[in-house]
């Protein structure tokens, strides 16, 4: 299997159908800001994974609490997104590789469609990774079934 190398650190797995996009296919997402990050996307299931990182000072490390985190970028996300049928399914705490990650499950609107989002943040040393899940609303059971084995199977270096 091959794997996208995230910062030096985070191993991804990309399965069978995903690819890592280009500039291009980047452009193209409205919703996706510059930054450091990679994003991954099967065009067939109509899936699309970005990650970010971005680091943080010694102190911040220490204090910076992933879950505060979650709940912060949940309320920050919830108003912007109100106009799109924004709803909120619920926080959540999954695995990526070993380490516990914080984060939150949405629906919204997108172009006449309903959408399924899984936003995460995980702290690794002096940088924090934000993974972002997106899928339709009517596939997301199996979607998130397959995301769940994709961030299992993630590894830090």
């Amino acid at each position: 299997m091959e794997y996208a190398v995230i910062n030096n650190e985070l191993a991804f797995p990309i399965y069978d159908g995903f690819h890592i996009m280009d500039e291009e296919e980047r452009s193209r997402l409205n919703f996706l800001s510059g930054g450091q990050g990679t994003c991954l996307t099967d065009p067939e299931r109509k899936i699309i994974i970005s990650i970010g990182w971005s680091k943080v000072g010694r102190m911040a490390t220490m204090l910076l609490n992933t879950a505060e985190l979650a709940k912060n970028m949940e309320a920050r996300a919830s108003e912007p997104m109100a106009d799109f049928g924004y709803e909120l399914q619920g926080f959540v705490s999954p695995r990526i590789g070993v380490k516990l990650a914080e984060g939150f499950d949405y629906g919204y609107d997108a172009e006449g469609v309903r959408m399924f989002a899984e936003s995460l943040v995980v702290k690794h040393r002096k940088t924090l990774y934000y993974l972002h899940f997106y899928c339709h609303w009517d596939t997301r059971g199996i979607d998130h079934s397959l995301w769940e084995d994709i961030i299992r199977e993630a590894s830090w270096k």
